[in-house]
C-alpha cells in the first residue's frame, strides 16, 4: 500500500467514525492540502508520521488524533509557563536548545505538530510529546 492510499483509508475511516469531523476546515481545504504534499509516496515512516501530525492538526479537535510510537528520552523535561525546563540533580533548570536548535525553534516546529482546542490542550500536548525521542527524530 503506498503512503497516498494509506493517508486516504485512514481519512475514511475517521470520516466514518467522526460525527463532524469538517467542523473547522472543509472537506475541500483539506484534500487541498493532501494534493500539495509532494512526493508524499516516497516519505520514510516517520516523514509519513509527521505529514498526519500536521494533517490531523488542521482538524483542531483534540479528540481526533494521530498517534507515534512513543521512544523515551534520557531526561525528564518539563513545559511551563512558555519554557522548557529539564530535570537534572534533583533540580528544574531551563533549557535555551537542544542539539543547537533553540528552543523558540523547537517550539514552532512542534506546534504544528499538535491537535488542539484551547492553548492550555495546547501547552499539556507539548509537555507531553517533548519528553518522547521520536519528536526528535
Amino acid at each position: 500500500m503506498t503512503n497516498l492510499e494509506l493517508l486516504n483509508a485512514i481519512i475514511e475511516k475517521v470520516e466514518k467514525e467522526h460525527k463532524n469531523l469538517y467542523h473547522d476546515i472543509s472537506k475541500e481545504k483539506l484534500q487541498k492540502y493532501i494534493a500539495s504534499l509532494e512526493d508524499f509516496n516516497n516519505l520514510s515512516s516517520v516523514e509519513f508520521d509527521y505529514e498526519m501530525l500536521k494533517l490531523f492538526a488542521l482538524f483542531k479537535d483534540a479528540h481526533t488524533s494521530y498517534y507515534v510510537p512513543w521512544k523515551s528520552i534520557d531526561k525528564k523535561l518539563m513545559f511551563l509557563n512558555n519554557k522548557f525546563y529539564v530535570y537534572v540533580d534533583d533540580k528544574w533548570k531551563e533549557i535555551i536548545s537542544i542539539n543547537d536548535l533553540s528552543i523558540e525553534t523547537l517550539y514552532k516546529k512542534i506546534v504544528p505538530l499538535m491537535n488542539y482546542e484551547t492553548t492550555e490542550w495546547l501547552y499539556a500536548k507539548i509537555d507531553r510529546n517533548i519528553n518522547n525521542r521520536y519528536f526528535y527524530e
